[in-house]
């Protein structure tokens, strides 16, 4: 377990290496701190640290750099820290301004405080938007097309359709046809898609077995409508300023990696989008250690009426997350009242 002060030396050596990305020696923490200790002192410190494995130690030097594990430390310290300390409304905000007399939609919102973040942090700023409105099965239909061939159609109580064309050894009479646009209407209109998906996945093949003989799955039409609702928006901005924290030693596949994330990587904003509401801080060695561990991301999600929206801010390691941190929690208290 870390004392007070060998928490203030972690600290101090993030925030002076993010600002010169050279090793942090003693001599250059007492110089620059106000550290009041003797240089013995402050060496026996930095030696717990690394023994704890939150510095390493830099082969050219007899400084000291953040590990990996410092770094998630630190952070974890710093939420604790800033958690039990809330935007008072006492410190200018600059966002304030944001919802006063506002007829944004709730997306544009979200944009425009990314704009005014990127201009305050300097980093690229990505806003992920997704679809909450809840659809229900409305109504459901099949069409013969020849012997082989059948299409059925669903409609949203909200007037979305969509289709689906099978391919079927069965050769269904009318009657049976209708038998399964029975089945399917009666057990099913109402509910939401999400309950629909599950009943055709455990219920309704049985009942359609039963009235026709044949095994019936219509799960792909309800797995295609659901996707197709689950819209999300994507924009980022700032998108130039990833070139001013790119590292000259990055690969090719780091590049592309970071590259892709900026434009909207799949599997990170899916990760993101399931995160509880608040602040959250994510590191590139978390996610992708080979290509982007070089990387960290903060974003902030919450929900509206109709959608779930995530804002996020990628950066270096050794960015100020002291002072990103303050401005996402100004960012947060301006547009949600928390």
């Amino acid at each position: 377990m870390l004392t007070p002060r060998q928490k203030q030396i972690l600290s101090l050596i993030i925030k002076y290496y993010g600002l010169e990305e050279e090793p942090i020696g003693s001599k250059t923490l007492l110089n620059r701190s106000k550290l009041n200790v003797s240089p013995a002192t402050v060496r026996n410190d930095m030696l717990a640290l690394e023994n704890e494995g939150y510095l390493l130690k830099a082969h050219s030097s007899s400084g000291r750099i953040p590990s990996n594990d410092g770094y998630r430390f630190y952070v974890n310290q710093l939420m604790a820290m800033k958690e039990g300390h809330k935007e008072d409304g006492k410190s200018p905000n600059p966002f304030s301004q944001l919802r006063r007399g506002s007829k944004y939609n709730d997306f544009e919102m979200a944009k425009l405080a990314a704009d005014m973040l990127v201009s305050l942090a300097n980093y690229p700023v990505f806003v992920l938007g997704q679809d909450l409105t809840t659809y229900h099965f409305e109504e459901f239909k099949l069409f013969a097309l020849d012997d082989e061939r059948m299409m059925a159609v669903l409609m949203t109580d909200q007037g979305r359709l969509d289709n689906i064309v099978f391919h079927t050894p069965y050769n269904l009479s009318s009657d049976q046809m209708d038998r399964v646009v029975d089945i399917m209407n009666q057990e099913l209109k109402g509910f939401n898609l999400e309950d629909v998906y599950q009943r055709m996945k455990l219920t309704i093949p049985f009942a359609l077995q039963r009235a026709t003989g044949y095994q019936l799955d219509f799960s792909s039409l309800i797995e295609k409508i659901r996707t197709s609702l689950k819209r999300h928006h994507f924009n980022v901005s700032g998108r130039n300023l990833i070139y001013d924290f790119l590292n000259p030693l990055m690969g090719k596949e780091s590049i592309k990696d970071l590259m892709t994330l900026v434009d909207g990587s799949n599997p990170v904003y899916q990760e993101i989008e399931n995160y509880p509401p608040g602040i959250n801080v994510l590191f590139g060695f978390e996610y992708s250690p080979s290509t982007l561990s070089s990387v960290s991301m903060i974003s902030t999600t919450y929900l509206t009426n109709q959608q779930k929206i995530s804002i996020g801010l990628i950066g270096p390691n050794t960015m100020g997350y002291n002072k990103i941190i303050q401005l996402f929690q100004q960012m947060t208290a301006a547009l949600f009242n928390y």
